[in-house]
């Protein structure tokens, strides 16, 4: 078993702002393998940094290439949405009418300000604007951010 060097350790649990629990350091022998804290870690300071997240991954997926490590942290949005699928939003029966299909759970995640709204969110915002003013949706999407 690895250990994490303690200087990048600390880099981790800085930008964390607490320490990583030792359920969050087991290694792993691939992406698939990585528990639901393990991806949270990434997706929470990624957005922040880049060194950090990749730090942890070099060490929580040790085999994993360079190449594979940046894939995944450039992906990490969707990885954590399918993990943790966002709740219903309470207009979401609206939302799907006009856009005469189920949203994805991309669409329904939540976005401070209407500029880090999802692509997701954005086409369910187009699609439902054929129907009705495009901003109201897009709003509604943004305006019950966490």
């Amino acid at each position: 078993m690895s250990t994490i060097e303690l200087k990048h350790r600390a880099q981790i649990e800085s930008w964390l702002h607490r320490p990583l629990t030792d359920d969050e350091l087991r290694p792993v022998a691939s992406f698939d393998e990585l528990t639901d804290d393990q991806v949270a870690v990434v997706a929470e300071i990624r957005p922040r940094h880049m060194i950090a997240p990749m730090l942890f991954l070099q060490h929580v997926v040790p085999n994993a290439t360079h190449l594979e490590i940046r894939t995944f942290m450039d992906n990490i949005e969707e990885v954590a949405i399918a993990r943790r699928p966002p709740p219903e939003l309470p207009d979401q029966r609206i939302f799907e009418h006009f856009a005469a299909r189920a949203l994805q759970p991309a669409e329904r995640a939540r976005a401070g300000t209407l500029y880090t709204a999802e692509p997701g969110a954005d086409r369910a915002a187009r699609a439902a604007g054929a129907q009705g003013p495009r901003r109201r949706v897009l709003v509604s999407l943004a305006g019950r951010a966490r």
